[in-house]
């Protein structure tokens, strides 16, 4: 066979650099010896398509789980409501009564939110509850605030969700000491 048959290996010719517009590099599980029963591999992830596939599939289910549905709404606003103090972003996961309540808050902050509300603070929560009463879910958490200068202390947080035609969304939420 010379180098310019149409039935030649492609993944010979690449290695040899005879395959126009194409590279290959040599790894170390290419080195390897197969039977001649056995297919030569040119070292392409994408030969094994299932393997891509399921990869795909497992980011997706990833990906979705933890920002669509209603635990990953909880979070989400429980990080740009209390930890960043961003306003804006917290009223793109509300609806309802917590829509008034934090249109409320900009007022009384003079529409400062982000990171000038929220200098000389750290917070952190965690999640330590969970229910389900009438259609909604609530969600419990536990927020510890720490000031700049010495200081800090503990609030509960309590987070009504409802899934409605634009998703899962906050619908109120209360702080208790």
């Amino acid at each position: 066979m010379n180098e310019s048959d149409p039935n030649r290996d492609p993944c010979e010719a690449a290695e040899r650099g005879k395959l126009p517009g194409c590279a290959h590099r040599r790894l170390a599980e290419d080195t390897c010896q197969l039977p001649p029963s056995q297919s030569k591999s040119c070292g392409c992830f994408l030969e094994d398509h299932k393997g891509l596939i399921i990869s795909l599939i497992f980011l997706g289910l990833i990906h979705g789980c933890g920002s669509g549905g209603p635990e990953g709404v909880a979070d989400r606003f429980m990080d740009v409501y209390y930890a960043a103090a961003d306003l804006g972003e917290a009223l793109k996961l509300a609806d309802g009564l917590a829509v008034k309540k934090i249109r409320d808050q900009q007022q009384l902050t003079g529409g400062q939110s982000g990171p000038q509300a929220s200098q000389g603070r750290r917070v952190s929560f965690h999640r330590i509850e969970q229910a389900t009463a009438e259609g909604k879910l609530f969600f419990r958490y536990e927020v510890r605030i720490d000031v700049q200068g010495g200081g800090s202390f503990t609030r509960k947080s309590l987070l009504a969700l409802a899934q409605g035609p634009n998703g899962w969304r906050v619908t109120n939420f209360s702080e208790t000491d």
